[in-house]
């Protein structure tokens, strides 16, 4: 005989939009799509997010607006994620 399963209903996530929190995020990625995607994403979350592309950029965007969240690529040419941390300690 089979059991019947009456599955909860799962909300999905609700969007933001329009609601953007004090919180601001920056992502660092050498890859754009990544980058893009992670921006787009926690944009539409109601974060505010600025993307870069390389530790040095990461490096002056921290000192120039303190973020409260750094998304941090660990391997990237030039300056890596590692080097950046090491930096910013």
């Amino acid at each position: 005989m089979p059991v019947k399963v009456n599955p909860t209903p799962v909300s999905p996530i609700p969007p933001f939009a329009g609601q953007e929190t004090a919180e601001s995020v920056l992502v660092v990625d050498d890859d754009p799509l990544v980058r893009d995607l992670l921006v787009q994403f926690l944009s539409l979350r109601g974060y505010r997010t600025l993307g870069v592309k390389d530790g040095y950029e990461a490096l002056r965007v921290v000192e120039e607006a303190a973020p409260d969240l750094l998304l941090l690529d660990m391997v990237m040419p030039g300056l890596s994620g590692i080097d950046v941390l090491k930096a910013l300690r």
